[in-house]
C-alpha cells in the first residue's frame, strides 16, 4: 500500500514526469528545466536533505525563486519531509517558530543554493522516493494581526486545493504557463506558481528578481504566460503600462492577497483587455476558497465558494455585513466544535450568491459611535481618477479618533475626494488629515502594512 507522502510525490510530479519527460516544467531567466530534469534533480536533492537533516526535522527553505528552490521543494515532497518556504533573510528567525528540530537551506546553512544545484546536476548522485509523515507543508501567517504562527497542512489538503481551485475553478491544464508577482515565500504564489502548474502538467516561471511593474511587464512579454497571479496594488500600477505589453497568450490574471477595488478592476480590464479573476484565500485553508471563475464572474466581488468549502456570515442582528466563517477539507485550524473558522474578513452576500469584501474586523474603528472601514473608504477614493495608491487608517487628534488618508499622488481637488467618501461611506468616514507619501509601505507579500502607517503617525 502506497504511503500518503508517496501519493503526494506521484500527484505533484512523478505522474507528469512519466507522461511528458521532455516537456518544460520550469522557465527561468537563465535556463529551462524539463519534467525529467526536475524529477531527477529533486530525488537527488531530497536524498541529500534526508541524509543531513535531523530526524523528524522541518525543512526551512530560504532560497530566492528559481530552479534550486523548485528542486528543494520537490526534494522534500519526494522524501515526505515537511517543509516551509520563506524569504532568504527570514530563515533563521523562522526556525524559532518551530518547537522541534529544523534544517535550514540557503544562506548560512549546511546546504546552500549552489550546493543544491550541484547535487541536482550530479550524474553520480542518485535518489528515490521515500515514505514520510502526515504533514507536507507549513504556511506562515503574515503576523499583521499579531504574532506570526505556523499552519500545518497534509498532502491531502494541498491536493484538494489543486483539484478544487487550480483545476476545478481556474481550469488550469498542461497548456498553461504561470507567472506570479509575489515570491514563493508567499503561500498564494507557492501554490499558484509552482505546485499547481506542475501538478497540472503545465509550466511555472520562476524569476529571481522582485517583479516590480516594469520587470513584470518585461517578464510577461518575454515568457508569454497564460495565467498571471497578481496582487491588486500591482494591477493598479500596470494600468498605465497597458500599451507596452505584447502578450497574446494570457487567458486571465488572478487577483488575491488583499482587497481588489472594483474601480481598479474595471480600469485594468479596460486597459489590458484581459479578465481579472478575483478571489480570497487564507493560510489557515492553504489557499483560495472563494473565487470568481473564468467566464463567470461578478465584478467587484470575491466570487463564490470553491467546491468542498462552506461559507457563512456571522452578522450582528439587523446587519447585512458579517465576519466570514468557513470550513472545508484543507482547514488547518478550527474555532468552534462545528468545524468553522472565523477568517476575520468582513463581507456581505450579493443577490447572485457571490460575496463582496468589506474589510478586516481588526482594521475597523469607531468615529462618533459609528464604524469606519478603511477598505471601504479606500475604495471610494479610488473612484476618483486622480487618485493613485491610497491607504486609510486612524489617528488621535486632540484626544479624538479620526480617519486619516495617505495618498501616493498629488491631488488638487480634496473636496471631490471628501464628497466621494461621504456619498459612499458617510460623513463620519471623511479623513480629517491627508498625507502625501512617495510609496505605500508593503510587506514581503505585497500587502499594505497598516502598522507601518500607524507607526509613521506615532513618530
Amino acid at each position: 500500500m502506497q504511503n500518503v507522502s508517496n501519493k503526494a510525490w506521484d500527484y505533484f510530479l512523478e505522474k507528469n514526469a512519466d507522461e511528458s519527460p521532455d516537456k518544460v516544467a520550469v522557465f527561468t531567466d537563465v535556463e529551462n528545466v524539463t519534467f525529467q530534469q526536475l524529477r531527477v534533480g529533486a530525488l537527488r536533492v531530497g536524498q541529500k536533505i534526508r541524509f543531513l537533516a535531523p530526524e523528524d526535522a522541518t525543512v526551512i527553505i530560504g532560497l530566492a525563486d528559481g530552479v534550486a528552490l523548485a528542486w528543494a521543494v520537490y526534494g522534500c515532497i519526494s522524501q515526505g519531509l515537511p517543509f516551509v518556504v520563506v524569504a532568504p533573510q527570514a530563515a533563521e528567525q523562522t526556525s524559532k517558530l518551530f518547537a522541534g528540530a529544523t534544517f535550514r537551506i540557503g544562506m548560512d546553512s549546511r546546504l546552500s543554493e549552489s550546493e543544491i544545484e550541484c547535487i541536482a546536476r550530479d550524474p553520480g548522485a542518485s535518489g528515490k522516493a521515500s515514505a514520510g509523515g502526515n504533514c507536507l507543508l507549513h504556511l506562515l501567517t503574515t503576523g499583521s494581526t499579531g504574532k506570526a504562527k505556523v499552519l500545518s497542512h497534509s498532502p491531502e489538503s494541498i491536493i484538494h486545493c489543486t483539484e478544487s481551485y487550480a483545476k476545478g475553478c481556474l481550469g488550469m491544464n498542461e497548456s498553461d504557463v504561470t507567472l506570479a508577482v509575489s515570491s514563493l515565500s508567499f503561500g498564494y504564489a507557492l501554490g499558484a506558481n509552482l505546485l499547481f502548474p506542475i501538478a497540472c502538467g503545465g509550466a511555472a516561471t520562476l524569476l529571481r528578481e522582485k517583479l516590480v511593474p516594469s520587470r513584470l511587464l518585461k517578464a510577461i512579454n518575454r515568457f508569454q504566460p497564460t495565467i498571471v497571479f497578481n496582487i491588486p496594488s500591482t494591477l493598479q500600477k500596470l494600468i498605465s503600462l497597458a500599451n507596452q505589453h505584447t502578450s497574446t497568450r494570457i487567458r486571465f490574471q488572478v487577483s488575491a492577497g488583499e482587497h481588489l477595488a472594483e474601480e481598479v478592476q474595471k480600469r485594468f480590464e479596460t486597459a489590458w483587455g484581459q479578465p481579472v479573476i478575483n478571489g480570497l484565500g487564507s493560510a489557515e485553508l492553504a489557499h483560495i476558497y472563494i473565487s470568481n471563475r473564468p467566464g463567470e464572474k461578478s465584478l467587484g466581488s470575491l466570487g463564490w465558494p470553491i467546491d468542498g468549502y462552506q461559507v457563512k456570515l456571522q452578522c450582528e442582528e439587523g446587519e447585512r455585513e458579517g465576519a466570514i466563517l468557513v470550513k472545508g477539507p484543507s482547514l488547518a485550524e478550527k474555532t468552534d466544535e462545528h468545524g468553522w473558522f472565523n477568517t476575520g474578513d468582513v463581507a456581505f452576500q450579493r443577490s447572485d450568491g457571490s460575496y463582496s469584501f468589506v474589510g478586516r474586523v481588526d482594521s475597523r474603528f469607531k468615529v462618533s459611535g459609528k464604524y469606519v472601514t478603511p477598505e471601504k473608504v479606500e475604495e471610494a477614493l479610488l473612484t476618483c481618477v486622480s487618485v493613485g495608491d491610497v491607504a486609510v487608517t486612524y489617528q488621535r487628534i486632540n484626544g479624538v479618533t479620526k480617519p486619516v488618508a495617505f495618498l501616493s499622488s498629488k491631488v488638487d481637488d480634496l473636496d471631490a475626494l471628501k464628497t466621494a467618501v461621504a456619498d459612499s461611506c458617510g460623513k463620519h468616514s471623511i479623513p480629517a488629515r491627508w498625507y502625501d507619501v512617495e510609496q505605500m509601505p508593503r510587506n514581503s507579500r505585497g500587502k499594505l502594512d497598516r502598522q507601518a502607517l500607524e507607526g509613521f503617525l506615532c513618530n
